[in-house]
């Protein structure tokens, strides 16, 4: 069995090399996976409606499994453009 960890994200948003204000980024969601070296099989875990704070780390609790051999985080948002009032959408992973 395995055990339960955090991944903890420090949000940061810079325009034009300037601090902007995270709470212009939207709709956060986080798919988080993992994969063990002896059965290979993936799990994927979908955390919705997270929320950025400014100087506030957002912390996500997720469980890992027996003989992990790998993590994959993927970071999906949306942006509003302060200028255009657009949204645009963006990820990192």
């Amino acid at each position: 069995m395995g055990t339960t960890t955090q991944l903890v994200i420090r949000p940061q948003l810079l325009v034009n090399g300037r601090t902007a204000d995270v709470s212009l980024v939207k709709n956060i969601s986080l798919v988080i996976s993992t994969d063990n070296y002896i059965e290979s099989i993936p799990v994927t875990k979908n955390f919705t409606n997270l929320q950025f704070n400014h100087d506030l780390e957002l912390t996500v609790d997720f469980q890992i499994p027996a003989n992990l051999s790998s993590i994959k985080a993927k970071l999906t948002c949306d942006l509003i453009n302060a200028t255009s009032k657009a949204t645009e959408k963006f990820s990192a992973a």
